[in-house]
């Protein structure tokens, strides 16, 4: 028996992961051709994304949806994709090991660990020292450093965390760096 993915309308993670060993994403011009057909998904299909990571072998996202189409918009999002990287990179076959893999997000205490889980994880596989210098994260646009993610709406985020957007914004750089080891200047 099949077992069907709950993706109606809701908060989800959702991972994209590339198939075998293969990079995802190459180079930045990669990274910036799948957040262009990110963006271009995200408006056709009204989502909204809180957060987003693009790591080398694969990808994380939260996105809120009003209907059912998360399968539809993934698999546009990836189809895009997976053909134009191809084309790129002279190869042919598939570029994801699967379509997507999605978690729905239950309440504002699992939407607070989902986020930090995406935006450390630079941190954990050692590529910087702190999630904010990840360049290929929303992370430093949603605690006011950049606005390179300008398409991020991380106000249910900020929300989760109570008071006006500075307040939040400081509260959430100290949930999620918590366990950083303290840098002296």
């Amino acid at each position: 028996m099949s077992r069907r993915r709950d993706i109606s309308a809701g908060l989800f993670h959702v991972t994209c992961h590339s198939v075998w060993e293969l990079d995802l994403f190459r180079d930045d011009v990669d990274r910036v051709n799948y957040l262009a057909e990110l963006v271009r998904t995200m408006r056709r299909r009204g989502w909204i994304c809180p957060v987003v990571c693009l790591m080398t072998t694969h990808a994380h996202f939260m996105f809120e949806i009003g209907d059912d189409s998360l399968a539809e918009g993934m698999q546009e999002l990836n189809f895009r994709y997976a053909v134009s990287f191809n084309a790129r990179h002279r190869r042919r076959g598939r570029v994801f090991g699967a379509p997507y893999s999605p978690t729905r997000i239950r309440d504002d205490s699992h939407l607070l660990t989902a986020y930090r889980y995406v935006v450390m994880n630079p941190v954990e596989a050692g590529l910087v020292d702190r999630p904010e210098d990840w360049r290929w994260s929303s992370y430093a646009t949603t605690i006011g450093l950049s606005q390179d993610f300008a398409f991020v709406n991380a106000n249910r985020v900020l929300g989760a965390l109570g008071g006006p957007p500075e307040v939040a914004r400081a509260r959430l750089r100290a949930f999620v760096e918590a366990d950083l080891p303290v840098t002296i200047s």
